[in-house]
């Protein structure tokens, strides 16, 4: 492994904040469904998404629940508030939960509330799978978590894949939106995407 390591120039890591992952991504797999493969490969293969059940409290009324689909492609808007204090209020609730034994993530309505909405409940609707098609379909392909790595020069890291061994599962290809790349995959048959820089 540490040789291959410091041929690695770069590396991309895209990040969703825990609200927008599961707004977007929660319902990606119905409960009770398992995704393909996980990573690492001892790790549990149960997605941690939404589940039935799950909601969180208002200032006062009863507690909001979590929805599917979301009403509206931009919900929430207007967005979440993410600074600091306001991201812990969102993870901590109103009460001091510090002493919990992890955060009991139940804050959102009510931080939500200090916003200009005039409906804080859309804080608690999750995107199904079909409202975002793309993104579902890349996330179960290969986008999350599998493997992207990105380089300088795409024919010189084919010939080092071609020169390994490694079959090339797709590619080289020049994309109609340009992008060059090509898959392989790895030994636990996680497919890779390698494109080029720029």
């Amino acid at each position: 492994m540490p040789r291959i390591l410091q041929n690695v120039k770069h590396i991309v890591v895209v990040m969703f904040e825990n609200r927008s992952l599961d707004t977007m991504l929660g319902c990606l797999y119905p409960e009770g469904s398992l995704p393909e493969q996980v990573l690492p490969a001892d790790s549990s293969p149960v997605f941690d998404g939404i589940r039935s059940g799950m909601s969180n409290p208002p200032r006062s009324a009863p507690p909001v629940p979590v929805t599917s689909p979301a009403r509206s492609f931009n919900a929430p808007d207007p967005d979440a508030q993410e600074t600091f204090d306001n991201v812990t209020m969102q993870i901590l609730g109103p009460s001091d939960a510090a002493d919990a034994p992890w955060p009991p993530m139940s804050g959102f309505v009510v931080n939500y509330e200090t916003t200009s909405t005039h409906d804080a409940s859309q804080v608690m609707q999750v995107h199904a799978p079909e409202q975002l098609p793309v993104l579902s379909a890349l996330a179960r392909s290969y986008a999350v978590p599998d493997l992207s790595v990105e380089v300088d020069d795409l024919a010189e890291a084919l010939d080092r894949v071609r020169s390994a061994g490694i079959p090339v599962e797709y590619g080289p290809a020049i994309e109609p939106w340009g992008v060059r790349r090509f898959y392989v995959r790895d030994p636990l048959s996680t497919l890779c995407f390698i494109p080029v820089v720029g």
